[in-house]
Formats: structure tokens, C-alpha cells, sequence
């Protein structure tokens, strides 16, 4: 199975995905292209944001002294205004400038910088090591004689459904704020908290609708198919097995902010 049927088959045959990938190791491959999803999601993401541009406009009323216009009432009296493009304030016995500033949002696009790309490949290439590593030794105990890159490439096909996933949302729900905010004028608060992942605690409203959290419970289900075929254990092991580093990390993240 080479790795673009792999890359299909995920999808929807991930058994039969893992027990080539338990012969033929290729999640080197995978984790550029989970990278690669990240920095376009990031792009994508930023899109919704938009940056603050102030326009400095000026005006300048001409005046003549009181005593100079005789009666105010005399219709050959005439106050004019014109445009002024100096960026100072100025003072006279002629004229007075007025300065006033209009600010108004723009939106561009914001490309990942350098550092951007390299944060995201070791954080992701970190990840992936410390997965593998736990069902590394997870399947020594146990008796498995699978090596540390047979896991590695595992868990970095695990994450490709639900992060393809979460990225055409993230584009449908961008597109849609974009409608709505430059066709229409309506920026809603929600849509722009759901994008950036901005939701707010359990158990609100904004936390169900996190859809991030369903690229994990899908990483966590095809890690408990790999992990069920290669080791022949039960679903129900598996899934403990799978599920113990999370469960361990939250439960001490609870216990530190509580």
C-alpha cells in the first residue's frame, strides 16, 4: 500500500492502513504533512483577525478679527474652509487648524513566519515521539515486539482524519465570518471565538461547540483500532491504554488550577 492510498484509507479502512503500516514504517512522511495542514490552518485562521488603521485628516477655518467684520449680519461676510495636509497644529490671527483622526479595520493575510514553522514542527515532531514512546514501552510490557518507529508511524497516521478534518471547518466557518462581516457588517463574537479556539470553560455553550475536541476523540479511536490489531488485546484494554496519558495529564492540569 503506498502512502497515498494509505492517506485515503484512513479514512474510512483504518485497519487495514495499520497492518500495512505494521510492515512498512512511514511516519517520517506524514509528520511534514501534518505540519503543513497546521501552518495553511494557521494562515487561514488569521484571515478573521483584523488590524487597526488610523487616517489623520485636517481642516482649516479661515477667521478675521471682530473688529474687522464690521456687522456679522453683512452678507458680503464669507467663511470658507479648505483641506490641510500639515501635521502640526497652527495658530493665528488668520486661521485655525483642526486635526482629527479616523480609524478604521483592515484585514490581510499573515503568513507564518519562520520561527512559526519551526515551533510547529518540533511541537508536532515532539508530540509523535512521545506517543510512540509511551506505546513503546505500553507493548514491551506486554510482550510486543514492535519497534518505536512502527508506533511512531501509527500515531502520525492517527492524527491525519481528524486534523483534515478540523481544517475544512476552520475554512467553512472563516468564509462565513467573512461574508458576514464585509457583505453584511455583522461580525459575530461567537463564530471568531469558535476559530481561534477563544471558547470559554466548561460547561458553557461556547465549550459543546469547540469543534477541536472532535479531532481528539477521532485520534483517540483509530490509536484504539491500531492499538487492539497489533496487540491483540480487547477494545476495551486498548481503549484504557490509549486514553491513560490523557487522563493523567488532565487530571494533574484539574488538581494545579483547582
Amino acid at each position: 500500500m503506498n502512502t497515498r492510498e494509505a492517506l485515503s484509507k484512513i479514512f474510512y479502512r483504518p485497519r487495514e492502513v495499520f497492518a500495512a503500516l505494521k510492515q512498512d514504517r512511514r511516519g517520517g512522511r506524514i509528520l511534514f504533512l501534518l505540519v503543513a495542514i497546521a501552518l495553511v490552518d494557521m494562515t487561514i485562521t488569521g484571515l478573521s483577525s483584523s488590524w487597526l488603521q488610523s487616517d489623520d485628516l485636517g481642516a482649516s477655518i479661515e477667521r478675521v478679527e471682530m473688529s474687522e467684520l464690521g456687522n456679522a449680519n453683512d452678507p458680503g461676510v464669507v467663511l470658507r474652509t479648505r483641506t490641510n495636509t500639515d501635521t502640526e497644529v497652527e495658530y493665528s490671527s488668520e486661521s485655525v487648524n483642526y486635526r482629527f483622526g479616523v480609524s478604521s479595520h483592515k484585514r490581510s493575510i499573515s503568513f507564518p513566519t519562520f520561527l512559526d514553522v519551526v515551533l510547529t514542527f518540533f511541537g508536532f515532531a515532539l508530540l509523535l515521539v512521545i506517543e510512540a514512546t509511551y506505546f513503546r514501552i505500553v507493548g514491551a510490557i506486554i510482550g510486543l515486539d514492535l519497534k518505536i518507529d512502527q508506533w511512531f508511524a501509527l500515531v502520525a497516521f492517527s492524527r491525519i482524519p481528524g486534523d483534515v478534518c478540523i481544517f475544512l471547518i476552520t475554512i467553512l466557518l472563516t468564509l462565513v465570518f467573512l461574508i458576514s462581516s464585509e457583505l453584511m457588517g455583522l461580525e459575530s463574537a461567537t463564530l471568531l471565538r469558535l476559530i481561534h479556539g477563544n471558547t470559554s470553560s466548561f460547561p458553557s455553550v461556547d465549550y459543546f461547540l469547540e469543534y477541536w475536541y472532535f479531532a481528539g476523540i477521532w485520534v483517540i479511536a483509530l490509536q484504539t483500532i491500531g492499538f487492539r490489531d497489533w496487540s491483540g488485546r480487547s477494545t476495551s484494554v486498548s481503549l484504557a491504554i490509549v486514553v491513560a496519558p490523557s487522563v493523567l495529564f488532565y487530571g494533574i492540569w484539574w488538581w494545579l488550577v483547582s
